[in-house]
């Protein structure tokens, strides 16, 4: 292959992140996902030994560069569970909840305060005063709040013992429990392609644990981003080369 050293570098791709398992190993990799920047940081320290002669006072007479950590950052733009479970330090699972009907569903009101019913995207047609007493009436006696299923007593009636009648729909989503999972291995992959010349590049960092790198603003006047840091690690993985940290592969057109 001739050797082209006119190659201005214009990157899109996709992002695939996966687990490195306790063995080393690289687990199968999530499906992609948008990010607004991604960033590769080498850090080298570097040792220089100065003239002290009259001469050459001050001038370095020789310098070595130290490899420090290499640091990798990344801007999430889609925010699934996976990738939010990652924002939050914590994982990520299936939620999941079957449809059905709610016949005296016992609850215990507390004026002015929300109680969970004990389901999701719930409709109540009923409320009665425990067991089996006077029906409450909506908007005087009581609020629902539908999505999160929950009762509020708005009067005495309603803050005692009572008894719901309903439905609920069917639930199929994805649960993300906050923290406890500080130290996961994962690694990278860029599928990208370079937009001056069309040619596939891939980069992949083979360990990283990634941290939040900044407040996360769920309730901002725009779109909700997150960022993510870590410091590329070597692996231990037979697959990949020499221990090193991740590799750059041109691909050709």
């Amino acid at each position: 292959m001739a050797l082209d050293l006119t190659k201005p570098l214009l990157l899109s791709g996709d992002l695939y992140v996966g687990e490195v398992n306790a063995a080393g190993v690289r687990q199968p990799l999530l499906p992609a996902f948008e990010v607004d920047a991604m960033s590769i940081t080498p850090n080298v320290t570097t040792v220089e030994q100065t003239s002290k002669s009259n001469a050459s006072y001050g001038n370095v007479r020789s310098s070595i560069i130290l490899p420090g950590d290499t640091e990798i950052a990344i801007a999430p733009m889609d925010l699934p569970a996976e990738v939010m479970a990652m924002l939050m330090l914590g994982s990520s699972a299936d939620l999941s909840q079957s449809s059905g009907t709610m016949t005296d569903e016992p609850v215990t009101g507390v004026l002015d305060r929300w109680v969970d019913i004990g389901f999701r995207n719930v409709t109540v047609t009923a409320v009665n005063v425990a067991p089996g007493g006077a029906a409450l009436t909506e908007g005087t006696d009581f609020r629902i709040d539908s999505v999160a299923g929950m009762y509020m007593a708005l009067s005495n009636d309603g803050a005692q013992a009572v008894e719901i009648d309903g439905t609920y729909d069917a639930v199929s989503g994805k649960q993300v429990v906050i923290g406890g999972n500080t130290n996961t291995n994962r690694w990278l992959r860029l599928v990208g392609t370079n937009l001056h010349d069309g040619e596939n590049v891939l980069f992949e960092a083979y360990r990283v644990k990634l941290r939040p790198s900044d407040t996360m603003e769920l309730m901002a006047n725009q779109h909700v981003v997150g960022g993510l840091v870590g410091k590329m690690e070597e692996s231990s993985d037979p697959l990949d080369a020499a221990n090193k940290l991740g590799k750059i592969e041109y691909l050709g057109t």
